[in-house]
């Protein structure tokens, strides 16, 4: 009985099974992997990923807030008095940017 396994993994057949095999294992351990900064973030209430993009030459300071939706990131950028929102837009087989600006001048 051991002989017949060995014969059959040393066999075409059974090198191609295990090349098979062993690529499935990989590409599915490869992809369960690539989400994992998602769920981590998913899991956190909204709005609460927050990063520090860089200052302005006028001094403020810019903010990047993390929005999980779908399966994939939004941003929405801070700065002071201005709010501007990113987010994929899908129009046939064309995939674009839209940006949404938002002001709110100071009295």
């Amino acid at each position: 009985m051991a002989r017949k396994i060995i014969d059959f993994f040393f066999s075409k057949n059974g090198i191609f099974t295990g090349i098979w095999i062993t690529t499935i294992i990989l590409f599915t351990t490869y992809i369960y992997f690539q989400g994992e900064d998602y769920r981590q973030i998913a899991r956190k209430p909204a709005l609460s990923t927050k990063e520090i993009v860089g200052t302005l030459s006028n001094g403020k300071v810019m903010e990047r807030y993390i929005v999980p939706y779908h399966g994939r990131f939004h941003y929405v950028y801070v700065v002071e008095d201005v709010v501007s929102i990113n987010k994929k837009s899908i129009n046939g087989k064309t995939t674009n940017i839209e940006t949404e600006v938002f002001y709110n001048k100071k009295k």
